[in-house]
């Protein structure tokens, strides 16, 4: 529902406006997290560059790498399971499953 702006079958069940309010970055914290520009209300943003192309995408983060990741632009929604909790990997891993998906995605290897 979230990719499809709040809609599910047809039916409007999440206000669209609600939603873009949700997924919007509220704070800035690239500086202190490199896995992602803004944090909105319990969203995540982040431009992932991928074969020149700048891609906007949302996600929802769990400890040990966990992730919701949602990318209307490729019509898209990606979720990862991990179980590295309390490890410092599991991040880094979940966003380079993403990388390599958004990649093969759009051709780029």
């Amino acid at each position: 529902m979230v990719r499809n702006k709040g809609r599910y079958r047809g039916r409007q069940i999440v206000s669209a406006a609600w939603l873009r309010t949700a997924l919007a970055p509220k704070v800035r914290i690239s500086a202190s997290d490199p896995y992602a520009d803004g944090y909105g209300y319990f969203w995540y943003a982040k431009v992932q560059s991928i074969g020149g192309q700048q891609i906007p995408v949302s996600f929802a983060s769990g400890n040990g790498g966990n992730k919701i990741y949602v990318i209307p632009s490729r019509r898209l929604v990606v979720a990862i399971t991990s179980s590295a909790y309390g490890r410092g990997y599991g991040q880094r891993r979940s966003e380079s499953i993403l990388k390599a998906i958004l990649s093969a995605d759009s051709g780029v290897q």
